[in-house]
């Protein structure tokens, strides 16, 4: 009499390794895909919160501003410059949003966030220019 083996066959190997590698397969990039929609979400609130602090910046300057795009290089802020071009970001005005020298804006107006091939559109928010 033969001793019962115990142990997994050949083909029980092969299809849990077929399995395995269609899981993969499907996993992997649904993972990559996250993992980069979280970092764009991740740099684009730091560019928000980087604009919500513009007229602060303004305030604090006491000069008057006129906002059309960002990066600019007459707005000399230490930080805007960097963090739009890490980012691969640009901010555009479509029309000239004016900030006061006291850091308010009283008209707002429509800016348009343009990163990683997409337009991100809003309102700035008068009396503060806060993005919504």
């Amino acid at each position: 009499m033969r001793k019962a083996q115990s142990g997994f066959t050949l083909l029980e190997m092969v299809v849990v390794m077929v399995l395995t590698g269609f899981l993969v397969g499907v996993v992997i990039p649904n993972v990559q895909q996250l993992y980069q929609s979280m970092v764009t979400a991740a740099d684009r609130k730091a560019l928000v919160a980087a604009l919500n602090g513009l007229p602060l910046y303004i305030q604090e300057r006491g000069l008057p501003y006129t906002l059309r795009s960002l990066p600019d290089p007459g707005l000399d802020h230490p930080d805007f410059d960097q963090l739009f071009s890490d980012k691969g970001a640009r901010l555009e005005a479509p029309e000239p949003i004016f900030i006061s020298a006291a850091g308010f804006c009283p008209t707002g107006g429509e800016v348009e966030l343009h990163m990683r091939g997409r337009v991100y559109t809003t309102l700035l928010q008068p009396p503060r220019c806060r993005w919504q």
